[in-house]
């Protein structure tokens, strides 16, 4: 179960084995923690302090969102995997380029066939759109992907993602009506709808990438694809990118069939906000979509220690 608590006026408290959620009214509910597999929470949530600790003991990862400011994002996590010796393996692949390259170029060929084939759906349904030219930009790069297998670098592989990327965007910002204002790709902060809800969805999965990382056992921060940065998990990030495109995807379908509107979202201080009301629309949408990406995420997870080198067997 997600438990998503993301409205003004709410506190979480709890008791024995199960959280106390409260609202402006003094109404509670009681929800037992083995239910749960993840709690999202917004930055104006009353949160005891005791229920982080209820929450690290039973594995239960807590995510802390903050609509205008993304880089204040924070997250509860509990490691459950206890082999220490598949991150040592892990950081050994870090030293070796053939095997970061060879999961590098899975995830890149995967990410630009998907986005590729979401572009290629729209046109089948609005044959008016404009997607020839980009379509065949990302065929040609996705042909290069796969008749290129060998010898090419992780800078080369990079560059042929940011192609991809610019690609898409240019094709994909024509999915929408005009009024909802989306000109690209923007983040920090989100000026308009698309952009808002995009952001929203690449935190939430991003959020399961680690936790698929964790759940293998896997160091999330030492990925093959992404290079290592302060305060980022790379391996999320290499996690995340095939599934980028369903993320988009989904955003589409919620603007395309009125899901979400215009009139649910509000500008302050630059940044376009989903209004209160509509966060629920977002989440209860969003719930199913990451019950099924979460099984994908691990999934990939348990591809990439597939690749590790085999861990040196412990003196006795």
């Amino acid at each position: 179960m997600l438990l998503i608590l993301d409205r003004p006026g709410l506190s979480l408290g709890y008791e024995r084995a199960s959280l106390l959620i409260r609202d402006e009214d003094g109404r509670k509910r009681s929800v037992p923690v083995r239910q749960l597999e993840r709690v999202v929470v917004g930055p104006r949530l009353e949160l005891g302090a005791g229920v982080l600790g209820l929450l690290a003991q039973h594995g239960v990862p807590l995510l802390v969102l903050n609509h205008r400011h993304p880089e204040r994002t924070a997250e509860l996590v509990a490691y459950r995997h206890g082999d220490a010796r598949r991150r040592l393996a892990q950081y050994a692949l870090f030293q070796q380029p053939q095997l970061r390259e060879r999961w590098a170029r899975g995830v890149v060929a995967l990410k630009v066939q998907r986005q590729r084939a979401l572009l290629a759906r729209a046109r089948e349904e609005r044959p008016g759109l404009r997607l020839g030219p980009v379509l065949r930009r990302l065929e040609a790069l996705e042909q290069r992907l796969a008749t290129e297998t060998e010898g090419r670098s992780l800078a080369s592989l990079r560059g042929i993602e940011g192609a991809a990327g610019a690609a898409f965007f240019e094709g994909y910002g024509q999915l929408f009506a005009p009024a909802l204002g989306f000109e690209g790709r923007r983040r920090r902060p989100p000026p308009d709808p698309v952009n808002a809800c995009l952001s929203l969805g690449y935190t939430l999965l991003h959020a399961e990438a680690s936790g698929a990382a964790r759940v293998a056992g896997l160091d999330p921060m030492l990925g093959g694809f992404h290079e290592p940065s302060h305060g980022q998990d790379a391996l999320a990030s290499d996690l995340v990118e095939p599934l980028r495109p369903a993320v988009e995807g989904w955003v589409w379908e919620l603007f395309r069939a009125q899901t979400l509107r215009r009139e649910h979202f509000q500008v302050e201080d630059g940044a376009c906000l989903l209004r209160h009301h509509a966060q629920a629309v977002f989440y209860e949408a969003a719930h199913e979509k990451l019950r099924v990406w979460r099984r994908v995420l691990r999934g990939y997870a348990r591809r990439f220690a597939a690749l590790l080198p085999a861990p040196a067997e412990s003196a006795p």
